[in-house]
């Protein structure tokens, strides 16, 4: 509680980048804890990881901050994530942790991760804030594999994706998750994919904001998108200046909609609950 440093207020764990120097049974287990109010001056206000393996469970990181990303954490795994996953998987684990009012004030209010591959299990996300990616954001070939988590009044407060934005190559993986009243000022109000991907399967969407494109979801520049058997709704607010639910950029290589419930989103110009000048499959 209340620990301060540049990098990792609370914890720095610093792994090796070279194959042969890698010890593989060097990993970082953190369970029952509490990371409070702890300050990194540049990346990773409770913890930092560089090529690292972790497993964080029933744990909270709570009101933490960064100068730069990752107000609780951050992860680097840009180095190694090319390694084939059956020698090393790169895996991050959180399972039954809570992540509340943590800010970044570049990227990634709670988490930001470069390169890292990173699972969330019965996770909450909840009033995290940060310039763009809310709640996380993804960069540099990074994987999230998110499940029965919650996305809860996370804010990107300059630019994209206030739940999660996912960028440069980065792939989010969801099921059976629910984002809630996230806003973003630009766009893409829980979601945005920039030149990334997203399959996204049985979650639900309610009442997500944003000032440009996409109230829940905004894809733009050769992303490939995939909802399916998920429900975006409204929640009796204005969504989006453009695709109060959903907009598709029509750059994107591939974006399909299958077994979508969209419905009560408003738009101030068009497509209340679908925006697209490309073509998709619906």
């Amino acid at each position: 509680e209340g620990n301060r440093a540049p990098i990792g207020g609370a914890i720095s764990y610093q792994g090796d980048t070279h194959p042969n120097n890698v010890n593989f049974n060097h990993r970082v287990f953190v369970e029952h804890s509490l990371f409070l109010g702890n300050i990194a001056t540049s990346d990773g206000g409770a913890f930092y990881g560089r090529s690292v393996i972790a497993r964080f469970a029933d744990s909270d990181f709570l009101n933490n901050a960064a100068t730069r990303s990752g107000g609780a954490v951050y992860l680097d795994n840009r180095y190694v994530a090319e390694w084939d996953d059956a020698v090393y998987p790169l895996l991050i684990d959180f399972s039954y942790v809570n992540f509340e009012d943590n800010v970044g004030l570049e990227h990634g209010g709670a988490i930001a991760s470069h390169g890292a591959r990173i699972a969330l299990t019965n996770c909450a996300l909840e009033r995290n804030a940060a310039l763009s990616g809310g709640g996380v954001v993804l960069e540099d070939s990074a994987r999230l594999d998110a499940m029965l988590s919650d996305f809860v009044d996370n804010t990107a407060v300059l630019t994209d994706g206030g739940a999660i934005s996912v960028r440069t190559e980065s792939l989010l993986w969801t099921e059976r998750c629910t984002f809630a009243t996230n806003q973003a000022a630009g766009s893409g109000g829980a979601i945005a994919v920039d030149e990334a991907v997203l399959e996204e399967a049985g979650s639900e969407f309610l009442a997500n904001q944003c000032d440009l494109y996409g109230g829940a979801v905004e894809s733009k520049n050769n992303s490939r998108i995939v909802l399916s058997g998920s429900s975006i709704e409204g929640g009796g607010v204005v969504n989006a200046q453009y695709g109060g639910g959903i907009d598709i950029d029509p750059t994107n290589d591939t974006a399909a909609i299958e077994d979508v419930t969209v419905q009560g989103c408003m738009a101030t110009r068009m497509g209340g609950g679908i925006y697209s000048d490309g073509a998709y499959t619906l």
